[in-house]
């Protein structure tokens, strides 16, 4: 007997679709946490209850069809129980489809762990007129058998008491459930048994009649478990005794013997089911089976689903957009929201209190942008979370994967990889970071790994911007044309590189896409959110940290080192002397000199932030305190190619005439800006960075880039939104901000200073679109990925095999436009 205050680990276990998270959700309740399994990606739920003094662990399994070796979930599911040894095993069932699901629960058996059989779902069993002896199968299995309908709370404390009783009895020996797997099978496991029991070391941790049957289905993980569990010199004869029955049983029937081993499973499976299910009259044709006839028709099918991915999508990113309205979020989603929050509210002043200077740089650029990146991505990875977990809970991502997988196979991906594919930017403004972490819903390790290295190839949100601009700039007449031909080139380019890497890199048989249509039904709320959230708090959590180093060695990159300020500091020094000089000739030129200078330059700071802020209230409050200097600020950055933002009201100043005051003030605010732009070339052409974008220039001058593009790619590799900025800052043009649409962009600086340049062209730009299309993922999609595909080499492997890919295509675009007489 147990020790009634020690605690039980409870592992649960179950066919996708089958409500195993439902019924997690219903025996832990809130008491729950998302991690992930030591050594790999796949995520962990754990949870607890307790029972009197006692706490009961509960680990939720990755759902799996079978305990072989043939992907990570089932590898993670079947090394678990082996090597944790919980005390019980709860094996989910649904109870309207019980024969497939007892296939998982015969296996499990055989490994003589202590079973609880959770048959869930009977609602759905009786609309379909079938009733389930839970008696009877008990004594069948001889286990525990709990009905339960786990959306609804019913069979909660009877499958706690099963749990409970189990684990009070288990004495933790692997007694193997025995199947007869026929004449001509069970004497070939029979003398494997025997040569297994003789190694007492071997059978200490494992059942003999298990691993004889695993050996004969060729799985490679038990044969390892042999070999590296046999230590005497009779090693070499159990292996060759393994090889010889195998070799010799296959030659006899002509059949693999993994066939066998499963056929025997099913037709046990199909017999219990025959006794132990009644089907009665109430049996009828369901809303599901209504539904797929036009889901699952393959014209039909691929408009409803086209159509609710793009509603998906698009709400995915229009709330990610409009996420102000949770209102206290919102600042913490921005660049400078969560540290921005802690230096104006928490310590005021400190911030603007610092000097010009590398601390003040890291602090700004380094720290709260890197933080910004980060918190940037949550609203998105959220929401793509909800409306996932929606569609994964109600059954439909099955039906797309379904619909989609004959077409995609030819190029190596299962079918429901086209979901991280869409995620990532298949439809045009998506997001590489939750595309490659929404590849957990593939099975097979090398579809999930090569889907990972191909998602980022998709026309991702940060990449639109940059489309908006060359295209405004050259290829005005043609905006969606050219938008749609990129759209095209993302999907052939990831699908041809898939093609590739399943012929190379990743090479291996193509897995056998197992898939059962689940019923639809309504997922629920508090699991759709503790799906979601729990995903955006471990995205959170662990790339947060990296990303932020990244940040700050990028902004290391570009700040050092820094130029001499001698000439830049007599530059200001003659601009203001010029602006005093001209404020003698006007009225009220005291505002311009001495001490009053430094008030309108801090008046211009705060109407500008206010401006960009769009603050109405701030905007009169600051008219009111001192509206002279406001209404001189105001015509002066109305007059001034600098101004950042129109600012709506002036206030009425009849005593006061300030027309050339402001328009003394917009010269030297434009004289300011100049020579800001030429300090910001030169420390970019001198930084580190710059030294770089020089040094490649002699490459990658084949696709038509100078140093100054080359800056911009570089940046690009952190955050593909730097591009536009980076591009405006080596072209001499300052901060620039990046477009929102084809009308915006064509009265963009950065476009106009690109169209005027004679060594521009559309050859030239449409080949930039090319390269930025294809070219290495962003640092956070680069992170993730090495999060989720467990080393870091694949990481590097996806920043240099599609950098290389992207330089081959522009460089093709380029030379081969050059040759067709393009390039003019």
């Amino acid at each position: 007997m147990r020790h009634p205050h020690r605690n039980i680990l409870v592992a649960l276990a179950g066919q996708p679709n089958c409500g195993k998270s439902t019924v997690f959700n219903m025996i832990t309740g809130a008491r729950q946490h998302v991690a992930n399994f030591p050594g790999v990606t796949v995520e962990k739920k754990a949870g607890a209850y307790r029972v009197g003094e006692s706490r009961v662990d509960v680990v939720d399994l990755p759902g799996t069809y079978s305990l072989t070796s043939f992907s990570q979930e089932e590898r993670i599911a079947r090394d678990f129980i082996l090597l944790e040894r919980p005390e019980v095993v709860v094996v989910i069932a649904d109870g309207s489809n019980l024969a497939r699901h007892l296939f998982l629960f015969l296996q499990l058996q055989e490994m003589g762990v202590p079973l609880v059989l959770c048959v869930n779902m009977m609602d759905v069993a009786a609309r379909r007129g079938l009733t389930v002896d839970a008696e009877r199968l008990a004594r069948e299995l001889g286990v525990a058998v709990v009905p339960t309908i786990a959306r609804r709370g019913v069979g909660r404390e009877e499958l706690r008491d099963a749990i409970w009783q189990t684990a009070q009895r288990a004495d933790h020996v692997f007694r193997s459930g025995r199947i007869d797997y026929g004449e001509e099978l069970e004497p070939v496991l029979g003398r494997l048994e025997e040569a297994l029991e003789a190694r007492e070391h071997l059978m200490e941790d494992f059942s003999a009649r298990w691993l004889a049957v695993k050996v004969m289905e060729g799985d490679d993980e038990a044969r390892r478990i042999v070999e590296h569990h046999t230590h005497d010199e009779t090693a070499p004869e159990l292996i060759d005794l393994i090889d010889r029955e195998r070799a010799e049983f296959q030659a006899a029937q002509e059949e693999p013997a993994e066939r066998l081993i499963a056929q025997a499973r099913y037709r046990l499976a199909d017999r219990l089911a025959d006794a132990c299910v009644r089907k009665g009259p109430g049996g009828r044709v369901t809303l599901t089976d209504r539904v797929d006839r036009f889901v699952c028709h393959p014209v039909l099918g691929l408009l409803v689903v086209a159509t609710a991915l793009y509603l998906s999508f698009t709400l995915t990113f229009r709330l990610s957009d409009t996420w102000a309205w949770i209102p206290w979020p919102q600042g913490w989603t921005t660049p400078t929201g969560a540290v921005g929050w802690l230096f104006d509210e928490k310590l005021p002043g400190l911030l603007g209190g610092m000097p010009e200077g590398p601390l003040r740089s890291l602090v700004e650029d380094g720290v709260i942008g890197g933080v910004g990146g980060v918190m940037s991505f949550v609203p998105i990875i959220f929401f793509m979370f909800v409306f996932l977990a929606i569609l994964e809970d109600s059954g439909f991502i099955a039906r797309i994967a379904f619909l989609l997988d004959r077409a995609l196979r030819h190029f190596g991906l299962p079918g429901n990889a086209v979901l991280p594919l869409i995620i990532s930017g298949g439809i045009a403004g998506g997001c590489a970071v939750p595309g490659v972490l929404a590849t957990r819903t593939l099975q097979d390790e090398r579809d999930r790994l090569t889907t990972m290295l191909v998602a980022p190839f998709m026309n991702c949100g940060a990449k639109i911007p940059v489309y908006a601009m060359l295209i405004a700039a050259f290829f005005a007449e043609h905006e969606a044309a050219i938008l749609l031909v990129m759209a095209a080139l993302s999907w052939s380019v990831a699908l041809g590189a898939a093609s590739l890497l399943r012929r190379t890199v990743v090479r291996g048989e193509q897995a056998v896409f197992v898939l059962e249509l689940p019923r639809y039904h309504l997922p629920t709320l508090g699991g759709v959110l503790r799906n979601a959230g729990g995903r955006a708090w471990l995205y959170l959590r662990k790339a947060g940290t990296l990303i932020l180093v990244v940040n700050i060695l990028l902004w290391a990159l570009m700040y050092f080192p820094r130029p001499s300020a001698e000439r830049f500091r007599e530059a200001r020094a003659e601009a203001r002397a010029s602006l005093e000089s001209s404020a003698a000739d006007v009225a009220h030129g005291e505002l311009l000199r001495g001490e009053g200078l430094s008030a309108t330059r801090r008046v211009t700071g705060l109407l500008r932030d206010a401006a960009r802020r769009e603050d109405p209230h701030a905007l009169q409050e600051l008219a009111r305190e001192d509206p002279h200097r406001y209404a001189l600020v105001t015509r002066a950055l109305d007059r001034s190619e600098a101004a950042e933002a129109p600012v709506a009201v002036v206030p009425e100043a009849a005593d006061l005439d300030v027309d050339a005051a402001a328009v003394a003030y917009a010269e030297y605010l434009s004289a300011l800006e100049r020579i800001e732009r030429e300090r910001a070339a030169v420390q970019l052409r001198g930084s580190l960075a710059g030294r770089l974008g020089r040094l490649v220039e002699p490459v990658s001058r084949i696709c038509g880039f100078d140093w100054r593009d080359n800056i911009a790619l570089i940046g690009g590799v952190a955050a593909k939104e730097v591009i536009i900025s980076a591009m405006g800052t080596a072209y001499s043009l300052g901060e620039v901000e990046p477009p929102e649409d084809a009308p915006a962009a064509s009265k963009n600086p950065l476009a106009r200073r690109l169209q005027a340049d004679p060594d521009w062209t559309p050859l030239r730009a449409f080949a930039l679109m090319v390269f930025v299309m294809a070219y290495a993922p962003c640092f956070a999609t680069l992170l993730v990925l090495w999060r989720e595909a467990g080393s870091w080499k694949w990481a590097v492997f996806a920043l240099l095999y599609s950098t290389s890919i992207a330089f081959v295509l522009a460089a093709i675009v380029y030379q081969g436009g050059q040759l067709l007489g393009l390039g003019v």
